[in-house]
């Protein structure tokens, strides 16, 4: 990933739209929205928040979605 999209894998959580884009261009817009809620899933449950998983979320939708949670503590 990185010699192609310029992005380290501890990079990740920061960089979510490039994640997004990137597997947007390699699995197609279809895989992209499929592949977005299963890595948000385990996204989710490694920091210990519910998922509800949203029609219209690309992948840096729920990585928002998860820093509002977490301000919310």
């Amino acid at each position: 990933m990185r010699a192609r999209y310029d992005i380290t894998r501890e990079e990740l959580p920061y960089r979510s739209e490039t994640l997004y884009h990137a597997i947007e261009a390699d699995f197609d817009i279809i895989g992209a929205n499929t592949l977005g809620p299963t890595i948000a899933r385990k996204f989710y449950a490694k920091l210990g928040l519910p998922f509800h998983e949203h029609d219209a979320y690309t992948l840096n939708d729920y990585v928002e979605a998860a820093k509002k949670q977490i301000a919310k503590r």
